[in-house]
């Protein structure tokens, strides 16, 4: 990546607490702040402090709270209508996106039927991609979606980010997909491997009708090696049509 190589964008999960030291965190510079429904104490001070803004539904941190006490979880706990309602009034700023619905520890295909009635602009929304799901799958999102949120499976306190299966895994990615793909990542709970795995910041914000095409044409012809699907057509028609 040579000379445009640069620190990610990297979001401070909020609640910050005290509210004092949020608005600390921000100043002199303002920086990007996440905030999840499962926590949305501090959204209008990340809106009037923070630069980007990245909204997050919560279902991982109800999954894992579930998990500790040794209950069921089920993906209705967090509704999809419940989060857009949330969204609605305020993802349509500029400096705004939010983390589509996902079903942690989900096959790919209930995964994938998660992302068809996303209600916002496809720029408005990062997909989620779990690392231990089919590396094609990875592609076909990253054809489809300006930017793709990439979720790490391991135990967190065993298998952590950053851990030897999580780069190997990487490198696997990376072998598949090439190593270009990586400005239009997100990595969550990503800090921990910052410095490891740098991103671009180059062209993460350039208008998707510049660079689509011959992303599509890239992921289509990979997949049709692997004998995946029959075009960059294909592509959008497995995601439930034009998006």
């Amino acid at each position: 990546m040579g000379s445009l190589m640069a620190h990610p964008d990297i979001y401070h999960v909020t609640p910050i607490t005290r509210n004092e030291a949020l608005v600390a965190v921000c100043k002199p510079r303002p920086r990007n702040l996440l905030v999840s429904m499962y926590r949305p104490d501090q959204l209008q001070l990340a809106q009037i402090n923070g630069a980007k803004l990245l909204a997050d539904h919560g279902r991982f941190s109800t999954w894992i709270a579930a998990m500790r006490a040794g209950k069921d979880w089920s993906d209705s706990d967090v509704p999809r209508d419940v989060y857009y309602r949330w969204l609605e009034p305020w993802i349509w700023g500029d400096r705004a996106t939010a983390i589509m619905p996902d079903i942690p520890g989900a096959p790919s295909q209930l995964n994938d039927s998660e992302l068809l009635d996303w209600p916002f602009p496809i720029e408005k929304g990062l997909p989620v991609y779990h690392m231990d799901g089919p590396i094609a799958r990875f592609g076909r999102l990253l054809a489809i979606y300006p930017r793709v949120a990439m979720g790490w499976i391991g135990d967190p306190k065993r298998e952590p980010v950053g851990c030897e299966a999580y780069l190997r895994r990487i490198d696997e990615i990376e072998a598949e997909l090439g190593p270009d793909i990586w400005p239009h990542v997100h990595m969550l709970r990503g800090v921990a491997v910052a410095g490891v795995r740098p991103f671009r910041r180059s062209r993460q914000q350039q208008p998707r009708s510049k660079r689509t095409p011959a992303r599509l044409a890239r992921y289509a012809s990979t997949l049709r090696q692997a004998g995946k699907v029959a075009g960059a057509a294909d592509l959008r028609r497995s995601f439930g049509g034009q998006r």
